[in-house]
């Protein structure tokens, strides 16, 4: 997902809706919220749950901070790699206060993804599964994914209602032997 998938959902007008309804109740909590583009204030509901597996551990490491860093940037309005990124500086700024914006940002994250055709049109759920796989050596190429990471990635997609979706069951597939073992 980058800036232009940014752009399309920002055409949909029920999303556009949406982030206009986060705006006026939830960014006057945040001022790095208040000065966002109604497309990088998307692009940063669109890191809400990828922040919450990153904090799942209650702390951010340097591999999780580089792979936000790097989405941020990817979807930030106007160019890549911006000297001041307020995608990135909203993104930090969330994490501060994730635990009072979690439930809102997943409420707009789930009504966005109810205004789709396609629940399963959105990459949400491979953006998580890449930073469960983050760890302390970096993204890895195998599957590094702690039991931690995992349930939260299980939680996130509850409330977003999107245990239904394919992607969604392949990860329990593929993440199976994380699932807690029944007594």
């Amino acid at each position: 997902m980058n800036e232009h998938d940014i752009r399309l959902l920002m055409d949909n007008a029920a999303i556009k809706e949406v982030v206009a309804a986060f705006r006026k109740n939830q960014a006057p909590q945040e001022a790095a919220l208040m000065v966002l583009t109604d497309n990088d204030l998307l692009s940063t509901i669109m890191l809400g749950p990828v922040l919450g597996v990153a904090l799942s551990n209650n702390h951010i490491n340097f591999f999780e901070s580089v792979y936000l860093t790097h989405l941020s940037r990817l979807l930030s309005e106007g160019g890549y790699y911006h000297l001041n990124d307020p995608v990135l500086k909203a993104a930090r700024a969330l994490t501060k206060h994730f635990e009072q914006l979690e439930k809102p940002l997943y409420k707009a994250l789930k009504d966005i993804i109810n205004a789709l055709e396609h629940k399963s049109d959105l990459p949400v759920l491979s953006m998580m599964i890449n930073m469960g796989n983050v760890q302390k050596d970096g993204l890895s190429a195998t599957k590094t994914m702690n039991q931690g990471a995992y349930l939260k990635i299980i939680e996130i997609a509850e409330r977003l209602e999107i245990t239904v979706t394919t992607p969604y069951k392949e990860f329990l597939k593929e993440y199976a032997h994380l699932a807690p073992k029944e007594d």
